[in-house]
């Protein structure tokens, strides 16, 4: 998976309660600091409920979880206990980060998550004119200084690196100590820059800004509302004279791909309709041909609160990634069935790819390529060698010589070759196959002649294919995991381009001699397989592409999911 940070470390803290009494009883107003004797009364509170908080078993009370124990505990200990966000300024801090946790909705959180009630309650009485300050509870001030700072901590840590662990896709509420983030409130509270320091922990690239305002201007679009599907039927195209043809064109509008300034043809299909359905099929990875068939009909009618989540789910994961990449690096996107190699910010070199299909799916992950193989064998996964192989086999000895497959016993030093006429071929199952297989080299090697290798636990690499016809596909999920790529031998003479033995002339000779041969990088590259749904083009677009895998909804739930049910 593209390096991730590690999130899965979260799942280890141990959740506990921050106990207040919520029975109905009125808090009184803080209408401006405590007094000094109160000060003190106050972070000796502090004190007390973080210690009750490791001596209670969790929800024995009616209470409001707290998520960020260890931290608060690193912080408050610094202060010696001391209330945070109460001072000479009033609440002004406390109301910076009220807003703040509002504002995390606009990056696809949910605010009220975030303790949001409970704190605008407290905060909305402190400014009472018909209390006193002698009324001024100490223990409600207890209670919502560790209140707003385990929301900053918590919503800081959700802001920077996801609010779900991208390994088990489970939200993560029961954060672990982070004693970078304590002095980093620290310093914020002394600047009172609040805001600007959570701000700064979202990814500061220009393709998560521009999603998050593409967020907040499909919620407009969603807010209106009103839109009527386009009918389906015979296909549309220019020229064509429907009266479903309105319908096709009020969407468009709708959706930003054709503007109304044109006088409306009535039923006519004509040329600037064409071109807005030529833009809204390449926005969203369609056969470009504009034409208004099935596919283009179901793309058009997906609602736009269906649009919405997938921008959600979409900044979710670009807080789960690398904020810096190096300066060179190879990125497939596995929902766009593309590959770029970026060098210094610019995509130096494109290409299409076939990736798994829906049942055996490419992972996301991340990799260092340090080698290549020219004329690969391919050792035939024990997996499809029981499901696709030996039936054919059983079907047709010929099969393997007619495929160039070797069967084999054992490995490394132990390998031994077995002559498949020797098999008794009928009595092998699935269940007794102690035999592998091995594709030689060769035009019906389904790796191609070229492989590109960058070790992982998935066993998944890139790799050339026999199969050409497949990358004219507009869907492009044909593998069993692995990734195969349109250009092979153009980026195997960018990966080698530093080493003058490799010209591309010698790399086509290596080829044409048949022989395996591996050959190392010069320059390893690293590599991220992502899977992006949506995301802002250059010129300000929003592109979206179906969820193939099916793991934006399941995204989705977990980021909307209640904290502790």
């Amino acid at each position: 998976m593209p390096a991730l940070r590690n999130i899965s470390r979260y799942g280890q803290a141990v959740i506990f309660c921050l106990f207040f009494s919520l029975s109905g009883t009125a808090i009184p107003a803080l209408d401006r600091p405590p007094a000094d004797h109160r000060h003190a009364l106050v972070a000796s509170l502090i004190r007390g409920r973080l210690v009750g908080c490791r001596s209670h078993p969790p929800g024995a009370h009616d209470s409001e979880k707290i998520f960020s124990l260890e931290t608060l505990e690193v912080f408050y200990k610094e202060r010696n206990y001391e209330p945070a966000w109460t001072g000479r300024n009033g609440f002004a801090d406390a109301e910076a980060l009220t807003r703040a946790i509002r504002e995390s909705r606009n990056d696809g959180l949910t605010p009220e998550y975030y303790h949001l009630g409970i704190i605008e309650g407290l905060l909305g009485r402190a400014y009472n004119p018909g209390e006193k300050a002698s009324s001024v509870n100490p223990e409600a001030l207890a209670d919502l200084d560790l209140l707003l700072s385990d929301s900053f901590f918590t919503l800081a840590r959700h802001l920077s690196a996801g609010c779900v662990n991208p390994v088990t896709l489970q939200p993560e509420w029961s954060l672990p100590p982070d004693a970078d983030l304590a002095a980093v409130l620290t310093n914020a509270l002394s600047e009172h820059c609040i805001a600007k320091t959570l701000r700064k922990m979202t990814p500061g690239t220009p393709e998560y800004a521009a999603l998050r305002k593409t967020l907040a201007r499909y919620r407009e679009m969603a807010w209106k509302g009103g839109q009527t599907p386009v009918p389906g039927g015979r296909l549309l195209k220019e020229g064509t004279i429907s009266p479903r043809v309105p319908g096709v064109r009020e969407r468009l509008i709708f959706l930003g791909d054709l503007d109304n300034l044109h006088p409306a043809a009535g039923d006519l299909f004509g040329r600037n309709l064409e071109q807005a359905v030529l833009r809204f099929q390449e926005r969203h990875g369609l056969k470009a041909d504009g034409i208004v068939g099935p596919s283009t009909i179901w793309s058009l009618n997906v609602p736009i609160v269906e649009r919405e989540k997938q921008l959600i789910v979409n900044l979710e994961r670009m807080r789960w990634s690398d904020r810096e990449r190096p300066g060179r690096y190879l990125i497939v996107n596995i929902a766009r069935f593309d590959l770029d190699v970026v060098e210094g910010g610019n995509v130096i070199l494109s290409m299409k790819v076939v990736v798994g299909k829906p049942y055996l799916d490419t992972p996301v992950f991340g990799g260092r390529m340090t080698y290549l193989v020219l004329n690969p064998v391919w050792n035939i996964p024990h997996s499809i060698a029981k499901k696709e192989i030996l039936p054919k086999v059983k079907k047709d000895p010929s099969y393997l010589r007619e495929e160039n497959i070797t069967v084999l016993r054992g490995w490394g030093t132990d390998e031994e070759e077995i002559d498949p006429d020797s098999i008794n071929w009928r009595s092998v199952t699935a269940g007794n196959l102690n035999f592998r297989f091995r594709q030689e080299p060769g035009r019906l090697n389904p790796l191609g002649r070229i492989k590109f290798m960058f070790p992982n636990k998935f066993n998944v690499y890139l790799h050339d294919t026999p199969a050409r016809n497949l990358f004219s596909e507009n869907v492009r999920t044909f593998s069993h995991g692995c990734i195969r790529i349109e250009k092979p031998l153009e980026l195997a003479e960018y990966l080698l381009k530093a080493d003058p033995n490799w010209t591309r002339e010698n790399i086509v000779a290596a080829i044409e001699a048949g022989e395996t041969q591996v050959v190392r990088l010069p320059h390893p590259l690293y590599v991220y397989i992502d899977y992006v749904t949506a995301w802002v083009d250059k010129d300000g677009s929003a592109e979206f592409r179906k969820d193939i895998y099916g793991r934006d909804a399941y995204l989705y739930e977990a980021l909307t999911r209640k904290p502790l049910q």
